[in-house]
């Protein structure tokens, strides 16, 4: 998923701020929901002093950022 925003990052390369910001709202941010999605579902499940839940935690801190 992370590789797959990596690609278009690298597709959109060379592009122009607006094409960048059209490839971004239409391509980038359907990987976004998704990932955020699965993030939402394996918190429910993590232990709340393990590592994984401070990568949670930190992931969506980011959200509205990434958005």
């Amino acid at each position: 998923m992370i590789n797959e925003l990596f690609k278009i990052e690298k597709e959109s390369k060379n592009k122009s701020y607006d094409e960048i910001t059209n490839i971004r709202q239409t391509k980038s941010l359907l990987i976004v929901d998704e990932f955020f999605t699965k993030i939402h579902e394996v918190e429910k499940m993590a232990l709340p002093k393990s590592d994984l839940k401070t990568a949670i935690k930190y992931a969506s801190n980011q959200e509205n950022k990434l958005r």
